[in-house]
């Protein structure tokens, strides 16, 4: 007894220990399992754009006039309600309208009777000749037909899509005419303001000496036109007043006898020694006043020629300047340049004189007002920017040079003409390429037709087109892209591929795919 108590003391642990791994294995195994369900393929039908109306309801095998889809993937098509086997998402009924049940039938009316290929619904393949699966995505192959319709036989027919009016509203295709109207463009350009050099002046001696006076005391300090800035000693035009009261002098005490050279002499002494007092900065006046009796003086008064803002001091009281040398610099800053750079897009729309309103970070929500003074004519090599310049009011004196501005133009053609314009969601534009969707007119049933153009300039609310469109025709301007990959999955001409492929359709018969 105690040597069988002992045996199963040392069998029980084995036992629990096979358990266990035999429990792992079953795990492992049910987990194996399980994924490998999971990596099965959903069957997923191909999208509605993309196929003819004969297969735009492959579900409703019970004929009941309703189907199933997913709101998110409009390609999942069931008879019966249930959720997407892709978002899980609640099915929503669609009625088939009974001019689409009866194209179900239109294949076998055609001439093949049969699909011209297989079509993967996410475009991974070109179409196959057999029906299977996806050899990329595990996707049920789906029967592409060849779409028969009444539209009329202008146009590139290998470029049309036509599509039922539930398929339409499942697309959110939208469609705008092609307008003919005076374009508009908002320039917006970036600068800092700057001086007006025309409005600056430079105060310097006329003449050699000491400055005695300086009326602006620092740099920033206002002064106004005629006033006195400078008070200057000068020797020099204190002996230039002493020539002069002596030629002057000289001429008055000649009697009325003198010869007539003499008195020509004299005149030309004094003429000459008046044109050297001018030189050396007095004024008529002054000379007028010394000419009638006046008395040399040894300083000299320099005036503010113009009213404005000192900004430079270039010497101070008490130091000897010669003659030409500068004292001052003011500038009226009534009148500031804004100095921008135009990209080469933006040089058609600019013009000298067109106004212009400015933005300050200084003053938010403010707007100033100015025009275009001057085009550079030159475009710089590294920056490929244009210099514009723009004359801007600042009466109240509040922008001040420096300061980053924000310029926006309202511009508009110079000549005033018109063009025809599409909306900016209308072309799909890829690589030089830019393609549209074209409603054709006619036609029993929605149809769109795939169209090259010339784009020309980029506008406020689209683009100018150049070629390619007539005015009051429809373009897609929502959905355009749908209607794209339906028609790369049947392998037509669309944005990614002009020429097409794939697909082998005749106008109006079937036809046979080639991979």
């Amino acid at each position: 007894m105690k040597r069988m108590l002992a045996f199963l003391r040392k069998l029980v642990p084995g036992v629990a220990q096979a358990c266990v791994v035999a429990a792992i294995l079953l795990s492992a195994f049910i987990a194996y399992d399980l994924g490998a369900r999971s990596r099965e393929p959903v069957s997923v039908p191909a999208s509605p754009l993309a196929l003819s109306p004969q297969a735009n309801h492959p579900a409703d095998t019970n004929g009941d006039g309703t189907i199933y889809t997913c709101s998110m993937h409009p390609q999942i098509q069931m008879d019966e309600p249930g959720t997407c086997p892709i978002c899980a998402m609640e099915l929503v009924p669609l009625e088939v309208t009974g001019s689409d049940t009866a194209g179900h039938d239109h294949a076998a009316e055609g001439e093949s009777g049969g699909p011209i290929g297989y079509a993967c619904a996410m475009n991974c393949v070109p179409p196959l000749s057999e029906p299977g699966k996806c050899p990329v995505c595990g996707m049920e192959m789906q029967p592409v037909f060849e779409e028969i319709s009444s539209s009329p036989a202008t146009g590139d027919p290998t470029r049309r899509l036509a599509m039922t009016p539930e398929a339409v509203a499942l697309a959110s295709i939208r469609t705008t005419p092609v307008v003919r109207r005076v374009p508009k463009r908002d320039v917006r350009l970036v600068g800092t303001l700057a001086v007006d050099p025309s409005r600056r002046a430079h105060i310097s001696a006329d003449v050699g000496g000491r400055i005695d006076e300086l009326a602006a005391d620092y740099e920033g300090d206002l002064v106004q036109v005629g006033e006195d800035l400078v008070l200057l000693y000068s020797p020099e035009l204190l002996a230039v007043q002493r020539e002069f009261l002596q030629a002057v002098g000289s001429l008055e005490r000649l009697s009325a006898d003198a010869p007539e050279g003499v008195r020509r002499g004299a005149s030309s002494a004094a003429d000459a020694a008046r044109e050297r007092l001018r030189l050396a900065g007095l004024g008529e006046e002054r000379v007028a006043e010394l000419a009638s009796g006046g008395v040399a003086q040894e300083r000299v008064v320099i005036e503010a020629p113009i009213g404005g803002t000192v900004m430079e001091r270039h010497a101070e009281i008490g130091e000897y300047v010669a003659k030409g040398a500068p004292i001052l610099t003011i500038t009226d800053l009534g009148v500031l340049w804004a100095e921008m750079e135009a990209y080469e897009s933006d040089l058609p729309w600019l013009r000298v004189g067109q106004p212009v309103v400015f933005e300050s970070e200084a003053f938010p929500g403010e707007i100033f007002r100015g025009e275009v003074a001057w085009i550079d004519p030159m475009t710089a090599t590294r920056a490929r920017t244009t210099r514009v310049r723009m004359n801007v009011a600042n009466d109240e004196g509040r922008l001040r040079p420096g300061m980053y501005l924000t310029a926006h133009v309202a511009a508009t053609p110079g000549d005033g003409a018109t063009a025809l314009v599409i909306p900016e969601t209308a072309p799909l534009i890829t690589g030089k390429r830019a393609v549209v969707y074209v409603e054709v007119p006619g036609a029993d049933r929605p149809t769109f037709e795939g169209r090259e153009v010339v784009l020309g300039s980029r506008i406020d609310d689209g683009y100018i087109v150049s070629e390619g469109l007539r005015e009051g025709e429809r373009v897609v301007t929502n959905g355009a892209f749908r209607i794209d990959a339906s028609l790369q999955i049947v392998a037509k001409p669309s944005m990614m591929n002009s020429a097409g492929g794939g697909v082998d359709a005749h106008s109006g018969h079937g036809g046979h795919a080639q991979p």
